[in-house]
């Protein structure tokens, strides 16, 4: 017998899984690759199961959403799919588009000079505050030699699924104010 989930309508169970499910996963691949973090393969795993939960939030909605936006799915998704499948599966042979995932980091410093004035005199102090900052990124390579990064796929996805929900069930919001959101919560 298989567990189900019970609500009092299918709108209800859609938005608890995306709020409860999508978004969580979501954010932790967001907030790691903002961090520069990567302990353990922290990264692919995180943006796994937030490519798994965007991916299957397709399945979630209602037959007659699906319908309607079938044709406006982002590339993302077909994308989405297939590495949901391949982590899922590990049938790296099946592979129709991805060549290969990896992890980059990127390193972003920040240089501040500060003139300081003497009497309306400007003088040659200078101060710099060597501030650097860490990101990382999972990055795909397609089989045709394209790179992307798996965060704007992501981004794609939920900026889509945040517009059905506003369309479908009277929501308001961007991508960024989920995000804002789910950190006001958690804090």
């Amino acid at each position: 017998m298989a567990a189900t989930w019970r609500f009092n309508d299918h709108a209800e169970h859609v938005k608890m899984f995306f709020d409860c499910i999508v978004v969580p996963n979501y954010m932790e691949f967001y907030e790691l690759g903002l961090e520069g973090r990567d302990r353990y393969g922290d990264l692919p795993k995180s943006g796994w199961n937030a490519a798994a939960a965007i991916y299957h939030m397709w399945e979630h909605l209602k037959d007659e959403w699906r319908i309607k936006y079938e044709s406006q799915k982002p590339d993302a998704f077909k994308l989405l799919r297939e590495v949901t499948n391949t982590y899922k599966h590990f049938k790296a042979d099946r592979a129709e588009k991805i060549k290969e995932l990896h992890t980059s980091r990127s390193f972003d410093v920040s240089i501040t000079d500060v003139v300081h004035f003497s009497d309306g005199v400007p003088t040659n102090a200078k101060h710099n505050d060597g501030k650097i900052k860490v990101s990382i990124h999972l990055k795909i390579e397609l089989i045709d030699g394209t790179k992307l990064d798996m965060q704007d796929l992501l981004d794609q996805m939920m900026r889509f699924y945040i517009d059905i929900l506003n369309t479908e069930l009277g929501e308001q919001g961007s991508l960024q104010d989920r995000i804002e959101l789910f950190k006001a919560k958690r804090a």
